[in-house]
């Protein structure tokens, strides 16, 4: 099944709720997450991961909650591989109960501009969550028209010095950041979809703890085409293992002592975290419990 066509069963369900393409701009990056799409969402997943699908070590998770609730201020940086890799974040954490479930509503997004200016149907889908919009750098560099490079310079540097001042707001409010790091989902042979990026380091930078969160199965395979609503909807498995709390500002110094003449300390620290990450999704790939499509 393609996700046009799941999306067309609930068509008249989500319509209800959700609004069409919006263009983001600096006075409306935080949008608030509609819990009926939410449902709708959470029920369709629910028809695709097997019922073994769960987060292991999920109590790195909770105590990363409890400190974001003593005022530290958290983030979540995960893998990507589709478009439900953060609904299923959050319905596995709701599965875990009282705590997961006040985990889950601390949560919030951050999201390429993209998913909102794009598609009314990838627009509805996003609706469901409470996310904050980024202009992400790397979609300027295919622009060839100065002028319009200069445009479009401006509009993203006025959407995400926007973006910082509300992540910092609502981290003061207790809520928990998610960052997925590569900025992009992986695509099978395409290696450098599954390299994160250096603006990684200002989130890390402005944070105290953070948690990685590997991702194994994939119940949404991207498509070859540019529209999202083609990718493919399969049954899998899905497996979070979360780490071990990272103090971010030792790990920050970490990356820091061991740099070399000439090495870009930001993306050094990106690609420490990818190893990190993709050292996690080894392990359970090899463990037998599950079979990745990678």
């Amino acid at each position: 099944m393609f996700l046009h066509e799941l999306i067309a069963t609930y068509s008249s369900t989500l319509k209800q709720y959700a609004h069409k393409t919006v263009e983001i701009n600096a006075e409306n990056v935080f949008q608030s997450g509609n819990e009926k799409i939410q449902d709708i969402i959470e029920s369709a997943l629910l028809q695709f991961a097997k019922p073994d699908s769960r987060i292991l070590e999920s109590k790195n998770l909770l105590e990363l909650c409890e400190k974001a609730k003593q005022g530290k201020k958290c983030l979540i940086l995960p893998e990507h591989y589709s478009n439900f890799d953060y609904p299923f974040i959050i319905k596995l954490l709701k599965m875990l109960g009282k705590e997961g479930e006040e985990m889950a509503s601390r949560c919030i997004a951050m999201a390429g501009v993209k998913l909102s200016e794009k598609s009314d149907a990838i627009s509805m889908l996003t609706d469901a969550y409470n996310r904050i919009y980024v202009y992400p750098t790397r979609s300027l560099k295919n622009i060839e028209d100065p002028q319009v490079l200069a445009t479009e310079l401006k509009k993203a540097r006025s959407i995400n010095l926007a973006s910082m001042r509300m992540m910092e707001k609502l981290r003061e409010e207790g809520h928990i950041i998610v960052v997925f790091p590569t900025g992009t989902r992986y695509r099978p042979g395409v290696p450098e979809t599954k390299r994160a990026i250096r603006e990684i380091d200002s989130y890390i930078k402005t944070s105290d703890y953070m948690v990685l969160l590997s991702i194994n199965g994939n119940c949404l395979r991207v498509s070859e085409t540019e529209d999202m609503t083609n990718d493919m909807l399969v049954e899998d498995t899905i497996l979070l293992e979360a780490s071990p709390i990272i103090d971010c500002a030792e790990f920050r110094k970490d990356i820091a002592s061991r740099l070399k003449d000439g090495e870009d300390k930001k993306q050094k620290l990106a690609d420490e975290l990818m190893y990190r990450l993709n050292a996690m999704h080894k392990k359970n790939e090899k463990s037998g419990a599950y079979e990745t499509f990678i």
